[in-house]
């Protein structure tokens, strides 16, 4: 946390995650000899992020913030009692920026806009030793957003109406998302409030367990 004077206040963090699990076999024939192998799985999660707010003037504000996660699974099956191996590897690199504006047109009415960027790369990796087998898969998504809402706050009146556009470039798609947010206070006790938005995910993850790991 660094502020270098009321209207510019910088913040940072990260986090970092390991976890690491060891599972052995054993097994013994009908000469008696016992065998035994050791599987593993390892997950190793790292990010950090940081950002900007910046007051300019008592109508205009800016919040500029960027970040970065690396998602990384690594596991190797052996299976004793047919001698085979199976590796698996899964990672999920993401990064990022993010602004957003905030205007001030009087004391009831802000009007906010932005743009967001996201680069999301996944790797996924699939190796087994009897019969040989291996599979690589590698996709890179780049998205880019822009958005606008409109902000109404008067008395026991709340409204924000927004859209947002993002388009998809290795699919060459752009998908708008109206936005809704409405809260009416009726008494004390009792208030009226309606939402609604389209919201939409450019990447998914299918987990394939090859083996009883």
């Amino acid at each position: 946390m660094f502020d270098l004077n009321e209207n510019h206040q910088f913040r940072a963090n990260v986090i970092g995650i390991n976890n690491n699990l060891d599972y052995t076999e054993t097994y013994t024939d009908n000469d008696d000899n016992v065998n035994s192998k050791t599987s593993n799985l390892q997950q190793d999660n790292i990010g950090f992020g940081g950002s900007w707010n910046a007051t300019w003037n008592e109508r205009f504000t800016t919040e500029a913030s960027v970040f970065y996660s690396n998602y990384n699974v690594d596991a190797t099956d052996n299976r004793i009692e047919t001698n085979q191996q199976l590796t698996q590897a899964n990672e999920v690199l993401e990064t990022g920026f993010k602004l957003n504006t905030k205007f001030k047109i009087n004391a009831y009415l802000h009007f906010l806009s932005g743009y967001q960027f996201n680069e999301i790369g996944i790797l996924n990796e699939t190796t087994v030793s009897a019969p040989s087998y291996e599979k690589t898969k590698k996709d890179v998504l780049l998205n880019h957003a822009l958005f606008s809402e409109i902000e109404f706050n008067k008395n026991n009146t709340y409204l924000r109406v927004g859209v947002r556009g993002n388009y998809f470039q290795k699919f060459n798609k752009l998908v708008i998302e109206p936005r809704l947010n409405f809260r009416q206070k009726l008494s004390e006790q009792i208030a009226f409030k309606l939402q609604g938005e389209f919201k939409n995910q450019s990447a998914n993850q299918i987990i394939d367990f090859q083996d009883d790991f």
